[in-house]
């Protein structure tokens, strides 16, 4: 909810710095700018996310692919999953 003295905008940026208190100023602030995008139904992209089935979407792929990730990025543990599943695919990181 929006609220006239702008606390919903300090929650919000509260929350998204307490999910890694080491993260990259820059990247709280690009969370923190799409999730004001997305308004109040922004945990519906989450749902969105958590819930396809990437593997089987991945392993149907028929083309090279390259997969990267860099030290800091934060889906580097997803990195070894999806090489798995893919089937012409590079890996580096």
């Amino acid at each position: 909810m929006i609220e006239k003295d702008g606390s919903h905008l300090v929650k919000l940026w509260e929350r998204l710095r307490a999910k890694d208190e080491n993260a990259e100023i820059s990247l709280i602030h690009r969370e923190f700018l799409l999730n004001l995008h997305a308004g109040e139904r922004y945990h519906e992209a989450y749902f969105a996310v958590f819930n396809h089935d990437f593997e089987t979407q991945l392993a149907s792929l028929e083309c090279p692919i390259l997969v990267t990730a860099g030290d800091e990025d934060t889906l580097k543990d997803s990195l070894e999953p999806a090489y798995k599943v893919l089937k012409m695919v590079r890996c580096g990181v």
